[in-house]
């Protein structure tokens, strides 16, 4: 009996254990919770470069597409903040041969060269702050929120010439042709813009804590945009003249627009930790 009793005992443990295992299994968290931290980025060129690996495609590369860095913070297991941040900030030099002519002066025959230069600056800045409140059921979440934001853009090219200027040669050979008045520098009016909008959609969880989803919205921005100038060169006669000429007033714009995607690509994934 005592036998029979170990036997029934040690049964029922193990099918208690078993019963736990299957509540552990079934306890597990898919969606955030309060405290966690999410990284997002555009699934669009990860679903385009699976695409192409089924289509045949032998020229298949992973564009990365959209720079901006996207993070959420979880409030609560049913609110987040969260920020948009993406700087896009490079210098470009392109150099150019052109001919000496000073040395064809000298000699017609000569292959002498000179460069001209041209130096591109851009600079793309945006920020977003927002905050999302979540709702759904098991491993779908839907989503609503608003954010406001700003971004700064800015191009500013300038120019190095080979061929000097002067009362002998008013109009040099250069990369882009003779020129009577040549450009030094072309100062594009930065813009500045100013949004705020409101956003829904849904995330499917795929994994614990990993998720795909899209949204879209209703945005409404001001852009402001200052004056542009150039700095030029020219000869007026015999004297040679630099001089700061104004080539766009600036503009405003402001518009309401509805968006999809809102700030993502078409789809995105984020995981959360």
């Amino acid at each position: 009996m005592r036998i029979l009793a170990l036997v029934f005992t040690i049964a029922f443990g193990a099918v208690s254990l078993f019963a736990q295992n299957n509540e552990t299994k079934e306890e597990k968290i898919y969606t955030p919770e309060a405290g966690d931290i999410s990284i997002g980025i555009d699934g669009t060129p990860v679903f385009n470069y699976i695409g192409n690996m089924f289509n045949g495609n032998m020229g298949n590369a992973f564009n990365p597409g959209d720079n901006r860095l996207y993070f959420r913070y979880f409030l609560t297991d049913n609110s987040a903040a969260r920020i948009v941040l993406g700087v896009t900030n490079g210098t470009t030099i392109d150099r150019f041969y052109v001919p000496d002519q000073a040395a064809l002066l000298l000699d017609p025959n000569s292959n002498a060269q000179l460069e001209d230069v041209m130096k591109v600056k851009t600079r793309d800045m945006e920020i977003r702050f927002g905050y999302q409140q979540f709702r759904g059921y098991k491993r779908l979440l839907g989503f609503y929120g608003a954010d406001i934001g700003y971004r700064y853009q800015k191009i500013h090219r300038s120019f190095q010439y080979g061929n000097e200027m002067n009362e002998l040669n008013p109009a040099p050979i250069t990369n882009w042709g003779n020129m009577a008045i040549r450009p030094l520098e072309v100062n594009n009016g930065a813009i500045n813009s100013i949004f705020a909008g409101a956003f829904t959609g849904a995330e499917y969880y795929l994994l614990p804590k990993i998720c795909v989803g899209m949204e879209l919205g209703l945005a409404y921005g001001v852009n402001f945009e200052k004056q542009s100038w150039t700095k030029q060169e020219r000869m007026v006669l015999t004297q040679h003249v630099e001089e700061e000429v104004a080539t766009d007033p600036g503009s405003r714009w402001r518009g309401t627009v509805t968006l999809f995607p809102y700030t993502y690509g078409n789809f995105y994934f984020a995981v959360h930790f």
